[in-house]
């Protein structure tokens, strides 16, 4: 089970921008998210 906070990076989507938290191509679901604009992310 995934923590719910954005500490575990169990829950991450592709994108196109940097993540400030963890300086890679990602977003965590729980706390960036869950709804995204299809621009956003790598599909």
């Amino acid at each position: 089970m995934a923590c719910g906070v954005g500490a575990c990076l169990g829950c991450f989507v592709k994108t196109r921008e940097v993540d400030h938290h963890s300086h890679v191509n990602n977003a965590r679901i729980c706390t960036d998210g869950p709804v995204y604009a299809t621009e956003e992310v790598e599909i």
